[in-house]
C-alpha cells in the first residue's frame, strides 16, 4: 500500500467518508442551514479533524450564493476556514488534501473581497499540496478540482495579468489543461465530484462566450451538466438559477456525444481577449476554488476571474522560484 494511501486511510478515522457524503447531499439539495448544522456536529465530535470544518464553511458560501450576497455569513466563513488550516497543519501530512481544500476556499473568498495577492499566495500553497499529493498518489481525483481551477484562472486572466503572475511565480495556466482537470474530477472524483461539476460547466460557459464557433456546442454541454445536477438536487436554487439563465437549447439527454465535442472546441483557439480584460491584475487569477461561480453565469463575464478592485502589492509574499507545469511532473 502506498505510504500517502496509508496516511489518508490514518486521517479517515476521524470522520467516516459516508457521514460527509450525507452532509454534502444535505448541502447540495439546497438545505445549506441544515448542513451547516450537521457539519458543526461532526466537527464538535471529531476536533482534530478539519474534513468537516471546511465542508462547514462550503455550506455557509453556498448560502451566500443563493442569496446572491457576496457579505453573507462573512467572518463565520473565515473563522471557519481559519479553524479547519489549523486543524490540518496541526495534523501533519495525513490531512494535507483537507488543507488544501480550505486553502482554495480561503482563496475564493479572499479574492472575492478584494485581496487579491493574499488570494494568489493561498491558490499557489493549494496548487503545491495537490501537486505533491498526486506525484505520491495519481488516484487522488479531487485533486483536479483545484488544480484545473487554478491552471483554468490563470489562463484566463488579462494579458498583463499573465504576465506579472509568471514574474512572481504563479505560473502561466492553461486552459484546456484547466478544463481537462476539471473533467476528470467531475467524471472520477469522490468528495468532488458534485463540485467539480458545477465549476465545470461554468468554465464551459465562460469558454462559449469566447468562443462563437464552438458556442452551441459549449453551451449545450454546460446546460447539461447543470440538468443533471438540478435532476438530482431539484431544490437547490443555485442549480435553478442557472437552468433559467441559461437557453434551454437542448437536453441532457441528448448530449451523449458533447462532451468530444466541447473539448475539441475548447482547444481550438478561442479569440484573444479584449480589451476590457486588459486592466486585470494578477490578484484576480482565483476567484473560485470550489464555488465561486455566483452570480457570473452571465455569458458576457468572466466566470473565473473577477474585475479589478485595487491594487494589493503590500500583500505579495509569494516566493519566486515555482515554475507552471503539469502536477505529475517532477517537483523542484
Amino acid at each position: 500500500m502506498p505510504a500517502l494511501v496509508a496516511i489518508a486511510l490514518l486521517a479517515l478515522q476521524g470522520t467516516p467518508r459516508p457521514a460527509l457524503r450525507t452532509g454534502l447531499d444535505t448541502l447540495y439539495s439546497g438545505d445549506f442551514e441544515r448542513a451547516a448544522t450537521y457539519f458543526a456536529a461532526l466537527a464538535a465530535h471529531e476536533p482534530a479533524d478539519p474534513a468537516p470544518v471546511v465542508f462547514q464553511a462550503g455550506a455557509y458560501i453556498w448560502w451566500a450564493a443563493a442569496l446572491d450576497s457576496a457579505d453573507f455569513a462573512l467572518l463565520r466563513i473565515d473563522s471557519l476556514l481559519g479553524v479547519a488550516i489549523a486543524r490540518a497543519r496541526a495534523s501533519g501530512a495525513a490531512t494535507d488534501f483537507w488543507l488544501a481544500t480550505a486553502l482554495g476556499y480561503r482563496a475564493r473568498q479572499r479574492e472575492e473581497h478584494g485581496h487579491g495577492f493574499s488570494a494568489a499566495k493561498d491558490a499557489k500553497a493549494m496548487r503545491d499540496i495537490y501537486r505533491r499529493l498526486l506525484a505520491a498518489d495519481s488516484s487522488c481525483t479531487d485533486c483536479y478540482l483545484g488544480l484545473g481551477v487554478y491552471d483554468y484562472g490563470l489562463a484566463r486572466a488579462g494579458a498583463f495579468a499573465r504576465l506579472l503572475a509568471r514574474l512572481i511565480g504563479l505560473g502561466g495556466g492553461n486552459a484546456e489543461r484547466g478544463i481537462r482537470y476539471m473533467r476528470r474530477a467531475a467524471h472520477d472524483g469522490d468528495l468532488a465530484s458534485v463540485e467539480s461539476t458545477w465549476v465545470l460547466a461554468a468554465a464551459l460557459l465562460r469558454e462559449a462566450a469566447r468562443d462563437p464557433a464552438g458556442r452551441d456546442v459549449l453551451e449545450r454541454e454546460a446546460r447539461g451538466y447543470v440538468e443533471g445536477l438540478a435532476a438530482r438536487y431539484p431544490r437547490n436554487p443555485v442549480f435553478q438559477r442557472f437552468l433559467r439563465e441559461v437557453p434551454a437549447r437542448t437536453s441532457a439527454a441528448e448530449l451523449l456525444g458533447a462532451p468530444a465535442r466541447a473539448a475539441t472546441a475548447a482547444a481550438s483557439g478561442p479569440p484573444p481577449i479584449g480589451p476590457s480584460e486588459r486592466g486585470e491584475l494578477a490578484e484576480h487569477v482565483m476567484h473560485v476554488a470550489l464555488h465561486g461561480i455566483r452570480r457570473d453565469v452571465q455569458l458576457p463575464r468572466n466566470i473565473l476571474v473577477a474585475e479589478s478592485r485595487r491594487d494589493q502589492i503590500p500583500d505579495l509574499l509569494l516566493p519566486l522560484r515555482q515554475p507552471d507545469g503539469d502536477p505529475l511532473a517532477p517537483i523542484e
